[in-house]
């Protein structure tokens, strides 16, 4: 199933690099990932909506920005402004790919009216009645992907991102304490279960009147409809069954409980989840294996299995006849681990498995320093996730930010940087995002190794008049194309990201920051923000004199 996000935002308000990103974790997280392919657009204009649902051929389409209510949603127009689509228009755009798209998802303010058009044509759409917050609108894309990858139906999953909205938003949590897991549970159920929606920020799932599958273009009764979701419903329910025995081994693992204490009590789980024994046989040794190849990473294969058979107790031991025996005369969990350490004086019987070190992410060491009080935190994870479009995104909006607070006289439209607001970018943050892009790229890309590349084809740090191609012979080696025409799209640039791995490329490739002129485009020029970015450099001592 292919997921298509159609991101406009130009008005410059509201967070959503967050919600693209969160919305891929859930997808990538969950259970069938490999079923999803998620693809983002951002910036769209009116002009690309007909052409992206052709090339991408979506089932589901998520767009996120702002909704006006009857007049329309808002879309970028070429200057990189306002531009309302019509409810009918949109209505008729979706009536033509009804085909092949599922499900329509507008998280934008007041899109309801939007959502009763499109539904005509389209088994199901979710709007917004009213304005709904930005913290809301990605706790509910969150829950509704996270149950999506999960094979939930779409009613389903908007039940689920209903939810993660009392559960991030509105709702309250139960911290642990000494109370027992049940009544910790229960507490948190009943937090969930009592905490209404603000009718603000509840989104709305319309449904055509007759579903059609698309596999088989055919419509379906409603009967038949109810004895899909029963299906599906009982194999939720299974599936919940054996994620909470999953889960439960994965616990005694992480908290190295004695394995006698284990045995007990996933006996136990097993009885009132009525779970067969070659379920819950399957699943400990998926989680063998599993830990198995953890394992690997800091000890031969060898020793991981031995260290874990030993943890779970072999079939056959004495051991586990006894713990058996014992659970069937409702002896306590606490009595089962005094026994089972006066039958075996060893101080560590049962060696639990040691839970892998991960080796710690260099980008994640480096300190996030920002004199201008930006959150580099969503560049860092695009970087280490390599996700270089968005960071590359956050890096220019980043540099924007700061480039508007510095100069209050600067007009808020200006979509590039000038000289003026490179030589005035604080040190502390040109050093982060230039460390983060470094290291991300194994010194590859960032703002000194272009500023080394600017010198090293004669340029210095002076605004000249440019008499020996400098600023054609820095776009050459870095990688940027058509120098010779000047301008060119940062598609182009984008697009080869992702059919080429990171040594195939120039050295200074990214960031496209300095240099960008609008939001798609770097005018090749007029580089000679380069000078002033190799100035700065030196004033802030990132790079030697």
């Amino acid at each position: 199933m292919k997921i298509l996000i159609l991101a406009s935002n130009p008005r410059k308000d509201l967070n959503l690099d967050r919600e693209i990103r969160d919305l891929r974790r859930v997808i990538e997280k969950s259970r069938n990932r490999e079923d999803f392919e998620v693809v983002d657009e951002l910036a769209v204009r009116v002009g690309d909506l007909q052409e992206l649902l052709f090339k991408h051929q979506p089932q589901i389409v998520h767009f996120c920005g702002h909704g006006s209510g009857e007049q329309g949603l808002v879309f970028e127009s070429d200057m990189g402004r306002e531009h309302l689509v019509s409810t009918d228009a949109l209505s008729n755009l979706f009536r033509l790919f009804s085909n092949s798209i599922e499900c329509v998802l507008l998280n934008a303010c007041y899109s309801e009216e939007q959502a009763g058009a499109i539904v005509d044509h389209i088994n199901y759409v979710i709007g917004m009645n009213q304005e709904i917050r930005d913290d809301a609108a990605i706790a509910f894309s969150k829950g509704f992907y996270r149950a999506l990858g999960y094979a939930c139906s779409i009613e389903q999953s908007y039940e689920f991102g209903c939810n993660a909205i009392q559960l991030e938003i509105s709702g309250s949590s139960v911290v642990r304490s000494a109370v027992s897991d049940t009544e910790r549970k229960l507490g948190v159920a009943d937090a969930v279960a009592t905490t209404p929606i603000p009718e603000h920020l509840k989104p709305i799932l319309k449904k055509k009147k007759m579903l059609t599958i698309l596999k088989h273009n055919q419509t379906i009764s409603q009967e038949k409809q109810a004895e899909i979701h029963l299906d599906i419903d009982k194999s939720l329910e299974a599936d919940s069954k054996i994620k909470q025995y999953r889960d439960r081994v994965r616990e005694f693992l992480r908290d190295e409980v004695t394995p006698v204490v284990a045995v007990f009590q996933l006996a136990t789980l097993a009885n009132e989840l009525k779970l067969s024994e070659s379920e819950t046989n399957k699943i400990l040794e998926e989680e063998e294996r599993n830990q198995i190849q953890l394992k690997k990473e800091t000890s031969s294969k060898k020793e991981a299995a031995s260290r874990f058979k030993g943890f779970l107790v072999p079939k056959g031991s004495w051991i586990g006849w006894l713990a058996g025996v014992l659970c069937i005369l409702g002896i306590t969990g606490i009595a089962i681990k005094l026994i089972s350490e006066l039958i075996n004086p060893n101080p560590n019987p049962y060696p639990s498995l040691p839970i892998p070190v991960e080796k710690p992410n260099p980008i994640r060491q480096i300190p996030l320093e920002s004199d201008a009080g930006i959150n580099y935190q969503s560049l860092q994870i695009s970087l280490i996730a390599n996700d270089w479009k968005s960071a590359d995104s956050q890096t220019m909006s980043s540099l924007l930010e700061i480039a508007n607070k510095k100069r209050p006289a600067r007009s808020s439209q200006q979509t590039w940087l000038d000289p003026k607001d490179i030589r005035e970018l604080p040190c502390n943050d040109i050093k982060t995002i230039n460390q983060l892009w470094s290291v991300a790229s194994k010194n590859r890309w960032g703002f000194m190794t272009q500023s080394i590349i600017w010198q090293r084809v004669g340029g210095t740090t002076k605004t000249e008049p440019d008499n020996s191609g400098v600023r054609k012979n820095f776009s050459i080696a870095v990688g940027w194309p058509r120098a010779d025409v000047g301008q060119f799209d940062l598609e182009t640039l984008y697009e080869k990201l992702n059919n080429n791995p990171l040594e195939k490329h120039p050295e200074g490739y990214l960031p496209s920051a300095i240099g960008r002129y609008e939001k798609r485009q770097i005018w090749v020029g007029e580089l000679n923000e380069f000078a002033a970015l190799t100035g700065r450099l030196k004033q802030c001592k990132i790079l030697k004199q």
